[in-house]
């Protein structure tokens, strides 16, 4: 990860993600800042809450196991 500028602070939520975090209190009224920040993700796992979804369909694809 490169973050610039590089005054920041890493913060962890509970989730195990982590992002940085910038104080511009310091920064002049009127004035602009240019935060850049490139990184390369990891998905170690989803999940999804499907109870609101409605249809025929959906247990067709929603049941685990299935072969398609």
């Amino acid at each position: 990860m490169q973050v610039s500028p590089g005054n920041y602070q890493v913060i962890f939520d509970e989730y195990g993600n982590h992002y940085a975090e910038f104080d511009f209190s310091g920064q002049p009224a009127g004035t602009t800042k240019t935060v850049q920040i490139d990184y390369r993700i990891t998905v170690n796992e989803l999940a999804y809450d499907l109870s609101v979804c409605k249809g025929v369909l959906l247990d067709d694809f929603t049941q685990t196991g299935a072969a398609y």
